[in-house]
Formats: C-alpha cells, sequence, structure tokens
C-alpha cells in the first residue's frame, strides 16, 4: 500500500508524482494540497516513491499508522 504523509508534504506545488504514476492512481485537489493516492488503482510500482525522496511525503506502509520515514 502506498501512503502519503501529509505531514511531510510541503503542499506548495503541483505534485510530481502526479505525472509518474503510470496507471493515474494519484491526483491533488489543489495545488495547496497534499496529493491522494486511490490504493484501488495503484499497481505498487513504487515510482512514486522513488520520485518524491526530496520530502519524503510518499511511501510504503501498511497504513498511515505505520508509514515512517527512513532513517537518516
Amino acid at each position: 500500500m502506498i501512503v502519503v504523509r501529509e505531514e511531510y508534504c510541503p503542499k506548495n506545488h503541483r505534485c510530481p508524482t502526479i505525472d509518474i504514476c503510470p496507471v493515474g492512481a494519484i491526483t491533488q485537489k489543489s495545488k495547496n494540497s497534499a496529493p491522494e493516492v486511490d490504493n484501488g488503482k495503484c499497481i505498487e510500482c513504487q515510482k512514486c516513491v522513488r520520485a518524491c525522496q526530496v520530502f519524503m511525503c510518499i511511501g510504503c506502509g501498511h497504513g498511515k499508522q505505520s508509514a515512517k520515514p527512513p532513517s537518516r
């Protein structure tokens, strides 16, 4: 499952992962909101995870409770 960690998202730009997702599973209501992942469409290719390495707001997890940023 791909999750969005809203607390890490700057919410000040159009999320580049929208264009990277090959199945259109990522949407964003406005450039001032965090992206949303439709896990029903998502094929878990993780292209979005690799594309969002600057802010690390998109990651793999089993729900928002377990989605923690990687150790640095």
